[in-house]
């Protein structure tokens, strides 16, 4: 299982490395696992590694420059380890306590938040290149029959912009069938007005006729989704999902956002392991 794991690892910092944007896209529908738990048919012993490796074709919009949309092929990563870390394509964590029935869990992790490159994108011509952050979080979990209702609250250790968010979310996993499960879910984001600046700002060094400076101020944004894993065996499934964001006005209003809506789509298949 070490081989699996470091194969994990270098596949996703690849990723990161080379398309941090398109990781952002990939990260919407993967993170709902942090919550759901791992695709997978049947519980695994609690004593090792396990996880779902897998690649799906991710068909989605970016929220600043080109608003086209765009598909890409993108690894999907999940990884846990006793219930008590786990790891996914954008992060990690460890959960530091459980109630002793396991309905509640809170922790802490870390989440790079993907920056951008003007690249040849014509709008965003004379835009600086924005870092991608490193947030470290703290993070909760309560499990009930209903609802699964998790809370995370991020701060940028990496010093890039400063700022901090705070994400609520809610899923519930639907078993239709022995070998078909929907999970739906919401949930909210706040972004500080440090956050927002930084990556929707237009300085006034970057401000163009018809594209004026601008400050962004705090965002509440708001989505909604489902995912869905269809079991072909106890290793192997198919995964789809789809994820609406409605972006507030302190990002929607900058003149280097497109659209106020977008959406994000993916199906692959992996390796549960």
């Amino acid at each position: 299982m070490t081989g699996s794991l470091i194969f994990v690892l270098v596949w996703a910092a690849v990723l990161f490395a080379c398309s941090p944007a398109y990781a952002d896209m990939a990260a919407t529908l993967t993170e709902i696992y942090t919550d759901s738990g791992v695709p997978e048919k049947e519980q695994p012993a609690p004593s090792h590694f396990h996880g779902f490796l897998g690649v799906g074709e991710f068909h989605g919009e970016r929220i600043v420059g080109d608003a086209r949309r765009r598909t890409v092929l993108l690894p999907v990563v999940l990884l846990t380890y006793r219930d008590l870390v786990y790891w996914s394509i954008s992060g990690g964590g460890a959960w530091l306590y459980r109630s002793d029935d396991r309905s509640f869990k809170a922790g802490a992790g870390v989440k790079v938040h993907p920056g951008y490159r003007p690249g040849s994108d014509p709008d965003l011509d004379g835009m600086e290149k924005r870092q991608s952050s490193f947030d470290g979080y703290i993070n909760a979990l309560w499990k009930t029959p209903v609802v699964d209702v998790g809370a995370a609250y991020y701060h940028d250790i990496g010093r890039v912009t400063n700022g901090d968010m705070l994400t609520i979310r809610l899923s519930h996993n639907f078993q239709i069938t022995p070998d078909f499960r929907l999970t739906p879910n919401a949930g909210l984001e706040w972004e500080q007005s440090k956050v927002v600046n930084y990556y929707y700002g237009v300085r006034p060094g970057e401000a163009l006729p018809d594209r004026p400076s601008y400050v962004g101020h705090d965002a509440v944004n708001y989505g909604a989704g489902v995912t869905g894993a269809y079991f072909l065996g106890r290793s192997w499934s198919l995964l789809a999902g789809i994820h609406a964001t409605h972006l507030s006005n302190g990002i929607s209003d900058s003149p280097i956002v497109q659209r106020r809506h977008t959406k994000v789509a993916f199906f692959g298949a992996g390796w549960t392991f």
